[in-house]
């Protein structure tokens, strides 16, 4: 019984001396305002970007269009430009629908605390890994 009052004593201990989470002076990201504004590519993982790729970014708008500006080749006087409008919606716990082109992609965004880099992935591939950085 004594080992059992002493186990108590310590874990109302260890309970009330653990950090309130709503009392940290970290920001609370809201995801879908975070988002907003202009994005480039950073990085890829695993097979990372070179060329033309520099030059991709995405913008994303208030009313929940999107704008991609894919640029890829390895010449970069002779780049290769895909453009896609769009339309994005938060569905909420860090994922955002992409509809472009009769077409929808679940894509998984996490923004950093400091709302100025985020890394995307798809669903349907986890492991190919996307750096951005807000600006041009």
């Amino acid at each position: 019984m004594k080992n059992i009052l002493i186990l108590l004593v310590i874990a109302s201990s260890i309970w009330s001396c653990s950090n309130d989470d709503n009392n940290d002076n970290s920001p609370v990201i809201i995801p879908q305002e975070a988002i907003l504004g202009k994005w480039s590519l950073l990085a890829r993982e695993p097979d990372g970007i070179e060329g033309c790729e520099f030059a991709t970014k995405v913008t994303f708008f208030e009313n929940n269009q999107y704008y991609y500006y894919l640029s890829y080749g390895d010449d970069f006087s002779d780049c290769e430009v895909f453009e896609i409008n769009g339309d994005w919606e938060y569905l909420g716990q860090n994922q955002f629908k992409l509809i472009f082109n009769d077409q929808t992609r679940v894509v998984v965004i996490e923004i950093y605390d400091d709302y100025e880099r985020f890394k995307l992935y798809s669903l349907d591939d986890p492991d190919t890994i996307e750096f951005y950085v807000r600006g041009s």
